[in-house]
């Protein structure tokens, strides 16, 4: 989380300069959920989409987008969990 603040606070810098640029963050699907089995990963989560609006806001005079990607589960341990509980089972395309 630390490093998505920073990385961006230091970009924006030279993207303020040229009054152009693009900057994208990583979220995750747990970025708009509880991620109950997971509270740190969720809250991390929560913190990039919460910093990249953020900044969104205070970039867009200087013509900088700065968007989130939030991709859906990949099949891990740590998403084990989440896949078998009936309440947060989310459709698979």
């Amino acid at each position: 989380m630390n490093a998505t603040y920073y990385m961006a606070h230091e970009v924006a810098k030279v993207m303020s300069e040229q009054q152009s640029g693009k900057i994208i963050n990583i979220g995750s699907m747990q970025s708009y959920h509880a991620g109950k089995n997971i509270f740190p990963y969720a809250a991390s989560k929560h913190g990039v989409v919460g910093i990249t609006r953020a900044y969104a806001d205070a970039l867009a005079p200087y013509n900088i987008q700065m968007n989130a990607l939030s991709p859906g589960y990949i099949r891990t341990d740590m998403t084990k969990v989440l896949e078998e509980d009936p309440i947060n089972k989310r459709p698979r395309n």
